[in-house]
């Protein structure tokens, strides 16, 4: 039986912060396999719909369900300028 070497990328998600109540997504991506992996595409959908920049992304998850469809991505950008909304990726 010969041994195979195979990068392995494991993907886990999340939405609470670490005290259960702060709401954070997360998306992490780890490479557990023994050699280096290289990610060529990562892509998203949600609801069956593909998510084509962050833009749709963060109005399709992030805005609140009050704010009608053609509006959401104006409500995100506006909610990051003004600080209520942030993105931090983290390097660990």
């Amino acid at each position: 039986m010969k041994a195979s070497v195979m990068p392995v990328v494991q993907v886990g998600h999340g939405n609470n912060g670490a005290d259960g109540t702060a709401w954070i997504m997360t998306i992490n991506a780890h490479d557990t396999g023994l050699v280096p992996a290289e990610i060529r595409c990562f892509g998203m959908s949600r609801q069956g719909r593909r998510i084509a920049d962050t833009s749709d992304f963060l109005a399709a998850c992030c805005a609140p369900d009050s704010v009608p469809p053609d509006q959401r991505i104006a409500f995100t950008q506006i909610a990051f300028r003004n600080g209520a909304m942030s993105m931090v990726f983290d390097g660990c």
